[in-house]
């Protein structure tokens, strides 16, 4: 793994940006919220996917939005076709052509100017962008569903614990005529990543 840097907030948008200029094959992108930077950002990630580069953004559901900033988060599903909304996420993770991976504290589509203080390290690593994009369930997330009941697109993502088990669902809430579609379907079962394995409990000791 090379370290290729660590950069702040005054030093990552222009570094982000050339990363996403150079970007050949496919661009990860997981920012929680949506914000002054996506201004700055969605044109980069847009002539991405104009040269057939596969944007993949994985942003917060409209609801957890500020009323303020939701047409700034709505301009990028409109903008960029492939992203997914996944409720109660806070990763910030960006991850260019299967090995150079952004890592840290800034959330690269909302940080305002003179903002928090923040950093990202740049790794190039095929290997650790391989196990994040495992771990984050890069395989189920890029190929949303249509609803088995409405044939609406699906792209919402919700973590849902049944019989104590945490799992992801694709959700529908697609408006019907009696509010919304409750049609859901559980990510299939993984060897690692998120929710993927769950640990056993261990059984009691019965008292002699």
């Amino acid at each position: 793994m090379t370290i290729v840097g660590v950069y702040d907030e005054r030093l990552l948008p222009d570094e982000l940006r050339r990363r996403l200029d150079n970007a050949r094959d496919r661009v990860w992108l997981w920012s929680p919220w949506v914000g002054q930077s996506s201004q700055e950002l969605l044109p980069h990630l847009r002539a991405a996917q104009d040269r057939d580069v596969v944007v993949h953004p994985v942003v917060l559901w409209p609801e957890e939005v500020q009323p303020a900033l939701r047409d700034l988060h709505r301009a990028i599903g409109v903008e960029l076709a492939r992203t997914v909304y996944l409720k109660n996420m806070h990763q910030k993770i960006i991850i260019i052509d299967d090995h150079l991976t952004f890592i840290g504290s800034m959330n690269v589509l909302a940080h305002p100017h003179n903002g928090r203080l923040e950093t990202m390290a740049l790794l190039d690593s095929p290997a650790l962008a391989k196990q994040y994009l495992n771990h984050e369930r890069a395989d189920e997330l890029g190929k949303p569903p249509t609803c088995g009941d409405c044939q609406a697109p699906v792209r919402r993502v919700q973590r849902l614990t049944e019989r104590g088990k945490a799992q992801l669902y694709w959700v529908c809430k697609a408006p019907t005529a009696s509010g919304t579609c409750p049609w859901r379907r559980p990510f299939p079962p993984a060897d690692s990543g998120r929710y993927g394995w769950q640990p056993r409990k261990k059984p009691r000791r019965s008292r002699p």
